[in-house]
């Protein structure tokens, strides 16, 4: 029985991208993030022209490391770390600057991961097309191709190809929005799913009688 998100809005229009790119990732700064993975992406587009503002929000420990390798990278200039935002801003951003969510978990070396981040359903509500790695549980949301695209993690190339696609075709990136939209609305209401929780509770006591 999944969690649930407690409020998803209805599907709103969103503003095609403009020339620069807005990227979004949201997470702790943990290892099993994959955020030193996304900065090696973020490098790759930056190495093939392509002009992007990307803003990994979030606190944690590797703050630090990220910084610097930001810098090391030379893409100080268009990659902040903010740190922590309270949940008004992170959905301000989500709903208001993101072009393209980006979530590229891994299994830490110690085998933490992510089973579906609670990230990538509140991006799918809001109404942001996604790129993910095909890691863990995030393939539960994300077909490719259907609700997101899913890339391979080392492969920087399906990567670049799976941001400049959302963001160029118009008319798929609408179809990903409303196919994940859909998907989140059936699977990820909280209230829908308390519901058949306790249905199945009731049920299972009615049986035992």
């Amino acid at each position: 029985m999944r969690r649930g998100l407690d409020n998803i809005p209805p599907l709103s229009a969103r503003p095609p991208p403009g020339k620069t790119l807005h990227l979004l990732a949201i997470g702790r700064l943990v290892p099993k993030k994959g955020f030193f993975h996304l900065l090696r992406i973020l490098r790759h587009l930056r190495e093939h022209g392509i002009s992007f503002e990307c803003r990994i929000i979030g606190g944690g420990p590797l703050a630090g490391e990220l910084r610097a390798r930001v810098e090391e990278l030379r893409l100080h200039d268009c990659v902040q770390l903010p740190g922590r935002l309270d949940y008004g801003a992170v959905a301000a951003l989500r709903r208001e600057w993101a072009d393209i969510f980006l979530f590229m978990g891994i299994i830490a070396p110690d085998g933490d991961r992510d089973g579906l981040p609670n990230v990538i359903p509140e991006a799918m509500a809001d109404g942001i097309p996604i790129v993910t790695s095909p890691v863990a549980g995030t393939t539960e949301a994300i077909t490719n191709g259907a609700t997101g695209l899913v890339a391979p993690l080392e492969n920087l190339d399906a990567w670049r190809d799976a941001i400049l696609r959302l963001a160029h075709d118009a008319k798929f990136a609408e179809k990903i929005r409303e196919r994940a939209h859909a998907w989140v609305t059936e699977n990820f209401d909280a209230s829908r799913n308390a519901a058949q929780l306790a249905e199945a509770v009731r049920h299972a006591v009615m049986e035992g009688r």
